[in-house]
């Protein structure tokens, strides 16, 4: 998967994933071996409603897809049945309004970080994926695997990257959000308004080059800008 950056590398993924029979997909890297999901880099072509929905009502302390990529390093074929529990099946049927019903998920464990690759079928049944998931599962692991290590150089920069040049304020914008605050409440705790933070907000991710503030926050971390 050779690109010249970000953007040309997930691009590369959703279609090569597309070329398997997949609908959607969620590549998600959380820093170092955290468990926080707040803090993750994520890149989904799933409906920014949906993302929004998950991320708003934390969703992932209850998603068994999530918690396998945790917990286990093999590959989890899902569907309907892997929802057990009450508020499982609501997380589930939500998810279903969306075009999610099935799909296989890549813990990245074997590759020494957290997170997961999850291809996504919109098939109602989901009994297809049940058989051609697993049939795609060497295609799937090497793509996840190339993914991880063409994302790394672009969501992890090595010491000799330029180190974008931060105001204090954009600093402290950083390291509120890393603590999970919403612009408002960064606002209110730098005693300045909501659209003043997310003025600062957009200066840093040009600044970073990206276009989601978890991963200007990663950025920032790893290049020791703010702390974690």
């Amino acid at each position: 998967m050779e690109s010249k950056d970000e953007t040309e590398t997930l691009a590369q993924l959703t279609t090569e994933v597309a070329k398997l029979g997949f609908d959607q997909i969620n590549f998600t890297l959380l820093r170092g071996m955290s468990k926080s999901y707040e803090n993750a880099y994520v890149y989904s072509n799933h409906a920014k409603e949906w993302m929004h929905r998950y991320e708003s009502q934390s969703y992932w302390e209850i998603d068994p897809i999530f918690n396998h990529s945790l917990q286990r390093k093999s590959p989890l074929v899902w569907n309907a049945d892997t929802f057990e529990t009450r508020r499982q099946r609501h997380l589930y049927e939500e998810a279903n309004i969306y075009g999610i019903y099935a799909g296989i998920t890549l813990p990245l464990g074997s590759m020494g970080a957290a997170g997961m690759l999850t291809c996504v079928t919109d098939s109602a049944s989901g009994k297809t994926i049940l058989n051609d998931g697993v049939a795609a599962l060497p295609q799937l692991t090497l793509l996840r695997d190339v993914a991880f290590d063409s994302l790394s150089r672009f969501i992890f920069p090595d010491a000799t990257s330029e180190v974008p040049k931060l105001s204090r304020r954009e600093k402290e914008c950083l390291q509120w959000h890393a603590q999970g605050k919403t612009s408002w409440e960064i606002g209110s705790i730098l005693s300045i308004s909501e659209a003043c933070v997310n003025y600062h907000f957009n200066k840093i991710r040009t600044k970073f080059n990206v276009t989601q503030r978890h991963q200007a926050v990663i950025k920032a971390i790893m290049l020791g800008l703010i702390s974690a």
